[in-house]
């Protein structure tokens, strides 16, 4: 497990909503579009005016027309810009649109395979009032707008954790207590399986966090996110759980932002760099190799009481960097040094709150 301490060295989207279309231009990159060494497209969650979800997608660039201009030496000129870019003209800056919108709901989703977003909204912002209903958007569907929606869980949930493993997506969080608390859909023969209990069935999943790791066997990974207890692995080829304990011999707290990144046997997550700097938790994901990124975003930019509803602008973000190579014993914690290596940034209209990221 990891944490990582920052230093400086050194984006086309949407497309298709289950309510407004969007006029902007986002496609899944070519293998030659960019100069990374990888071809990934990003998916940042917000909720937008009257409780609207609105997810927002575009290419993960390198290029200096989609980034902000190189960093100056020391972290804080480069993030005073990023977190407080009111010098910067807005017709200068990236605009982009939602590529799916859904008017209530959990923020509970995650992106599949074949470039599928899963989305389950939870009991009480649901807009249909059912809390066994899953719904999926095809993002690289450009001329539909279609909302699909998945066979009812085995149970109901407020809220949930979304994980995508192999060819099935899990669900952790069923309410009821004579129902399953996780559940899994297989896409190839379009159904839902109940799994067994963990030992220490959470009462909900607003204090854990969950991971799933593809190596060396296909893992499910549940902890606390306010205490330290053993974690729970479900392993998916016996289908069992079981117990591990986790001693932290470092001192520091290792998850106080909520969801780690699972890479390998590893679990990274951020504790240092935007502290004190935004309203919600930002979100870590990996691009590959010694790639992450980090995603967030700046609500009330611009903001001016007397000045029209519709002029209130706000950005979202996604910081791109490399930690340093580090070969730790097994079991152990450790921090990380980072080198920031270029940061896109978008403007969205009206005042958005950051819920999550992703990576595809």
């Amino acid at each position: 497990m990891s944490n990582s301490k920052f230093s400086t060295t050194k984006s086309s989207p949407s497309l298709f909503s289950s309510s407004p279309p969007s006029s902007s231009t986002f496609s899944l990159p070519s293998s030659d579009e960019d100069s990374l060494p990888y071809q990934k497209f990003a998916c940042i969650l917000v909720r937008g005016s009257r409780m609207a979800l609105e997810w927002y997608v575009f290419n993960i660039s390198d290029d200096v027309e989609h980034n902000q201009a190189p960093p100056p030496p020391g972290p804080s000129p480069f993030l005073q810009a990023i977190f407080h870019p009111f010098s910067v003209n807005s017709h200068q800056q990236q605009h982009i649109k939602p590529a799916v919108i859904v008017p209530s709901g959990r923020k509970c989703s995650v992106l599949g395979s074949n470039n599928t977003l899963y989305h389950i909204p939870g009991h009480h912002l649901c807009a249909s009032g059912r809390d066994d209903l899953v719904s999926r958007f095809d993002l690289t569907n450009t001329k539909k707008s279609r909302q699909e929606f998945l066979p009812p869980m085995p149970n109901g949930v407020s809220s949930a954790h979304a994980l995508f493993l192999g060819n099935k997506l899990y669900c952790l969080g069923g309410y009821e207590e004579n129902k399953p608390w996780a559940m899994a859909y297989d896409l190839s023969l379009d159904r839902w399986d109940s799994l067994v209990d963990p030992p220490r069935r959470p009462e909900n999943t607003y204090n854990i966090f969950s991971v799933a790791i593809e190596v060396p066997t296909p893992t499910i990974v549940v902890g606390s996110t306010l205490q330290s207890c053993p974690l729970q692995i479900y392993d998916v080829h016996t289908k069992c759980w079981r117990l591990h304990e986790f001693i932290n011999k470092d001192g520091f707290y290792l998850f106080p932002r909520g969801q780690p990144v699972a890479v390998d046997s590893k679990f990274y997550c951020d504790q240092c760099l935007l502290d004190g700097e935004i309203d919600s938790p930002p979100r870590l994901a990996h691009l590959a190799g010694d790639d992450f990124c980090l995603f967030w975003g700046s609500p009330c930019q611009h903001y001016n009481p007397v000045a029209p509803l519709e002029s209130v602008t706000s950005r979202l973000h996604c910081l791109k960097f490399r930690i340093s190579k580090l070969h730790p014993k097994q079991g152990s914690t450790f921090r990380l040094d980072a080198s920031i290596l270029s940061c896109q940034s978008y403007v969205v209209p009206g005042v958005k709150l950051f819920f999550d990221g992703f990576v595809g």
